[in-house]
């Protein structure tokens, strides 16, 4: 089942999104990587993960932010 989703996956992203640990790394230019994001630029899927991350971002950087004010405080006390 899982060999599905991923063979799915493959064929209609190519191996961008493939997370394998034992696939072998590929190095990929800045050119090349935002001309693959155009090709797939109206993937539903590809706009969620992206604005997802992005929001995760965010609240991660607000998170860091307070526990460096906490942990300033409590060195403080």
């Amino acid at each position: 089942m899982a060999g599905t989703h991923k063979k799915r996956m493959e064929d209609r992203f190519g191996s961008f999104f493939s997370f394998d640990e034992d696939s072998e790394s590929e190095d990929i230019s800045l050119d090349e990587l935002e001309e693959e994001l155009k090709e797939h630029k109206n993937c539903d899927v590809l706009v969620t993960i992206l604005t997802n991350g992005e929001k995760q971002r965010g609240m991660a950087t607000l998170v860091e932010g307070d526990l460096g004010h906490t942990e300033e405080a409590l060195i403080q006390v």
